[in-house]
């Protein structure tokens, strides 16, 4: 059965299988639930392709440039759901200003995700679609009113449905935001000789833990992030006053023995601080003798 309802809140489709011809990619700016039935389908959503299979539940914000690619070898057969996020705003008012309700949390924090239903959860849709259709086929005060009570419950299960993504996706911000404390403090005080025990007791968290996530997160140590810190600022110091001697560099920028500083420039930069110094200050020669 396939049926469309329109009205100023929402519209909604309960298995359509309409031949959909050659689709062009689109964007809308209300909310979409959509959900795969049967057919040979990928799903381009932005830079995301999604291979179909049944009981497939796509939620998105709607902006997002989409379009179905269709095998019309075999019947596409979809329920779509768009609706206007200020109805349900009206209902679920918005944490902050400018911001969505929690109901709408998923399609804000995560804008496209798709999630693989178990059998329950896919019968749990397709009756509040179907339940969509019946009400708004009675073209009645009620029937509309149980129609829309039918699509909040519906986003009620995709809100409890996506609660793992978003608990992910917190966790996964709680972590760049550790990262970006330690970065925080490493700015201030790079030029310093920080301890492990010292940074993690400066971002009240446990240094082992500290220390595997800035790897994961940034790909470098904490010490190897120091080190091309402090040679980046030696790197300007001799762009900005080639004349000041390397020995003044090294300690400005927190190294307190010249050796190691020769070394760690030479691993990082390829040549040693005086020959560096030495380009630099010829560069300079030449850009003033042709100015």
């Amino acid at each position: 059965m396939s049926w469309i309802h329109q009205n100023e809140i929402f519209d909604v489709q309960y298995r359509s299988a309409v031949p959909y011809g050659t689709p062009s990619f689109h964007s809308h700016t209300n909310y979409e639930v959509y959900l795969f039935h049967e057919g040979s389908v990928q799903y381009l959503i932005g830079d995301r392709i999604y291979m179909l299979e049944p009981g497939d539940l796509i939620i998105m914000n709607g902006l997002t440039l989409h379009r179905p690619i269709i095998d019309n070898r075999t019947p596409y057969v979809r329920s779509i759901l768009h609706f206007d996020a200020r109805f349900v705003n009206n209902i679920d008012p918005a944490r902050g200003e400018g911001q969505e309700g929690e109901l709408l949390r998923p399609f804000v924090e995560l804008k496209t995700a798709r999630l693989k239903l178990s059998e329950e959860r896919r019968i749990e849709a397709e009756q509040r679609f179907m339940h969509m259709e019946t009400k708004l086929r009675e073209q009645s005060y009620a029937g509309r009113q149980r129609a829309k009570i039918a699509m909040l419950d519906l986003l009620y299960c995709i809100y409890d449905w996506f609660s793992e993504p978003l608990a992910q996706l917190e966790h996964q911000r709680d972590r760049e935001r550790h990262v970006e404390e330690v970065i925080r403090v490493l700015e201030q005080r790079y030029t310093e000789e920080l301890s492990l025990d010292e940074i993690a007791q400066e971002v009240h968290l446990n240094k082992h833990y500290v220390s595997k996530l800035f790897k994961e997160i940034t790909g470098f140590t904490i010490f190897q992030y120091v080190n091309h810190r402090r040679i980046n600022q030696a790197k300007v110091m001799f762009v900005a006053e080639p004349q000041v001697p390397v020995t003044e560099v090294s300690y400005a920028v927190g190294y307190k023995h010249l050796p190691h500083f020769s070394r760690m420039f030479k691993q990082i930069v390829g040549c040693t601080p005086e020959a560096y110094r030495k380009k630099v200050q010829l560069q300079m020669e030449s850009y003033l003798s042709l100015s």
